[in-house]
């Protein structure tokens, strides 16, 4: 049997509304972030200027205002700032020491816990007054314009080591080093402002003319927007042209019409807003500029960035379990029901809960009726409703760790509430057995709870829907589990990984549904089975000494189980984010589909025997390398993909090789993190 019209037409609005609600379903486009987002701008002279409010003594740029009035709460660095003054050393050549450097991981420490302006000699500027808390999520770097001063050729291929040399080649060695930093935190948004153009008159002499340096640095910035990043996997980096907006009158890089806009008329590649024919730094109208084109453009970066479930931090993943309501039975009007909602953080953090509901569910003015909050957030898991009038309710909780800044794949929890009259049958209670996110193949029994105020019998009917909250929802097909019976339970097992919405009918007479039809939905993520795991140890437990450099050095056992079966091969990478940027121990890749165990020391062998293939680590050998910090504990992911091919790959091949080559062949992926110390 078919959903009656008003019946499918309902439930879409409902979960419509949920993720309207959520943002799962926001257009990228340059809407600003919904709650404070903490953002940290490295810079110098040029940087202050353009973070300056209007004064009557310097140029300005008014970005601080800017940025504040979209929601972002920013600190800065500035000269002489960080462990050993980094904060001096913002030419390109450096970049290497914040990020990727021996010193490196200091540095970052600091500049994502960084809360202070460090406003010096340029200019205060206006920023949000209440810190959201938590680490910069957003890193703005740039240079200043003496590094438009590059040497070289246009077309110069990367080089393979960073050096100290102001060149198109070293240039790209600089970028591609730093890059392989940025690929392990796609938690954190990494916004690449290119260095501003230069008075050709304050170029140094030098045997290439100062038109054929200026010309190399907008070759390398047109690499860095339209090279640097192809085949890069994730959303977490971006690049704001500086130099082609200060260039000229009509070039731009900018949010427009909708789109992304980057323009270059005419030849110039020299300053077109400078101070003075003696002064690079750019004037108040070319800061202005830049403000105006850069501000949209960040919102759409940011956007970009948070569409993809890499940006969630390992702090903003809560895990929602389940809601109940009691009393048990249908309430009355104007009866309280307290609603409870039992939730985790990955970290153990604290949580906050907000509370709120929908009336009219089923109705055609449901889509129009404003959502009620009941509570708003705070540390209390639970609160209680009272419903005005009798009908169909959708009562929501939200969980974060962080009320000030909302993630945008936000935590959330839902049922429906069928508040009683006396003439229809109520569902007060819609349950699931699942404690946690269930996984592929896992039986879940679903239980709906209702009355007949008459005494009669209710029969019930169940059903569900792949798809929800992608783009292929609205056409998905409504699977039933099982049609109207008395028995008022039902077992599902879901056939692959997704969000799923799953609905109970309950009827007196199932022969003749009513208009305004009791239904109960409720949302469900299905986990894939895929993982990686050991006997030797936990996530997040010590690595035993055995399988470090200061043990045996072998690889520890591993397990890989839940294995996809459109799978080809598999990939295992160990590395450890914690040595100065990430430092590799392990690449292997085009494991057979079915292997499901790495026996202890499995890398002792020179080769597996089976097709796998070893890459190189960073101790620089085809093998595994134990744990061996240098001081301090740190953190060691064991990182296995399953893969819908074989990769084209030789013995020796790096891990950024590998990476790059799984790109868009990804089926699952699973992480076992141990620790260890020295």
């Amino acid at each position: 049997m078919k959903l009656k019209k008003i019946g499918l037409i309902a439930l879409i609005s409902m979960f419509f509304m949920l993720f309207i609600i959520t943002g799962a379903w926001a257009a990228i486009d340059n809407t600003k972030p919904s709650s404070p987002m903490k953002l940290v701008f490295i810079h110098h002279s040029t940087g202050g200027f353009w973070l300056a409010d209007s004064n009557p003594s310097q140029t300005y740029g008014g970005l601080g205002a800017a940025l504040m009035a979209n929601n972002y709460y920013v600190s800065a660095t500035n000269y002489g700032w960080g462990p050993g003054a980094i904060g001096d050393n913002t030419d390109i050549i450096y970049w290497p020491d914040w990020f990727t450097g021996t010193n490196s991981s200091s540095a970052l420490s600091a500049l994502y816990s960084e809360t202070g302006q460090n406003i010096g000699d340029f200019g205060a500027w206006s920023r949000l007054v209440t810190d959201p808390g938590g680490e910069n999520r957003i890193i703005m770097f740039k240079s200043c314009f003496p590094n438009s001063n590059l040497t070289g050729n246009p077309t110069d291929a990367a080089g393979t080591t960073p050096n100290d040399q102001f060149t198109v080649s070293n240039a790209k060695a600089v970028y591609n080093n730093i890059l392989t930093y940025f690929r392990t935190r796609p938690d954190k948004l990494f916004v690449v402002i290119t260095a501003p153009p230069q008075n050709e008159s304050e170029y140094p002499a030098n045997a290439m003319s100062a038109s054929a340096r200026a010309a190399n640095a907008r070759a390398f910035n047109n690499w860095l927007l339209n090279e640097w990043l192809v085949g890069y996997p994730y959303k977490n980096v971006a690049v704001f042209d500086y130099f082609n907006v200060l260039t000229g009158t009509d070039n731009h890089h900018r949010w427009y019409n909708n789109a992304v806009q980057h323009v270059t008329s005419g030849s110039n590649n020299f300053a077109a807003y400078p101070t003075d024919s003696g002064d690079s730094h750019p004037n108040t109208s070319g800061q202005q500029k830049a403000t105006t084109e850069f501000i949209d453009l960040l919102n759409y970066f940011y956007n970009q960035w948070r569409s993809d479930p890499a940006s969630i931090s390992a702090s903003e993943k809560v895990n929602i379990r389940q809601m109940t309501v009691s009393p048990a039975g249908s309430p009355l009007a104007g009866s309280p029901v307290t609603v409870s909602v039992s939730a985790s953080s990955s970290d153990g953090s604290p949580l906050y809960y907000k509370f709120y509901y929908c009336a009219n569910y089923g109705t055609s003015s449901y889509d129009t009726t404003p959502w009620t909050v009941v509570q708003d957030y705070s540390t209390t898991s639970s609160a209680q409703y009272t419903f005005p009038s009798a009908g169909n309710y959708i009562i929501v909780a939200r969980a974060v760790l962080n009320p000030n800044s909302e993630p945008a794949a936000l935590p959330i929890i839902g049922q429906t509430v069928c508040v009683a009259d006396n003439n229809q049958v109520s569902i007060s209670g819609f349950s699931s057995s699942a404690s946690s996110t269930p996984k592929v193949g896992d039986t879940v029994t679903y239980t709906a709870t209702a009355s007949d105020p008459t005494g009669g019998s209710v029969y019930y009917r169940f059903y569900y829907r792949p798809d929800y909250g992608s783009s292929s929802y609205d056409t998905a097909s409504w699977t039933m589990v099982r049609d109207y019976s008395t028995t008022n339970t039902c077992q599902y097992t879901f056939p692959s990984a997704g969000n799923y919405v799953v609905v109970v009918r309950a009827v007196k007479d199932p022969s003749n549904e009513p208009a305004a039809l009791p239904i109960a939905g409720y949302a469900v993520c299905v986990n894939d089975n895929f993982q990686i795991t050991s006997t030797a140890f936990s996530e997040g437990e010590t690595i035993p000494v055995k399988y470090t450099c200061q043990g045996q050095d072998i690889s520890p056992p591993l397990a890989l189980s839940g294995i996809p079966a459109q799978t080809r091969s598999m990939a295992l990478i160990c590395d450890d984010p914690d040595a100065g940027g990430t430092f590799v121990h392990l690449v292997l890749f085009n494991i057979p589909a079915t292997t499901t165990l790495l026996p202890e020391g499995f890398s002792s062998q020179a080769t597996l025997g089976d097709g796998s293939v070893y890459g190189i680590n960073d101790f620089g050998y085809t093998n595994y390398g134990g744990p061996c910090p240098p001081s301090g504990i740190h953190r060691y992911y064991f990182k296995a993909y399953a893969l819908d091919t074989t990769l084209s790959l030789e013995t020796g091949a790096t891990k950024t090789d590998v990476v790059n080559a799984m790109a868009g062949h990804i089926i699952a992926h699973d992480e076992l993190m141990g620790t260890y110390g020295n």
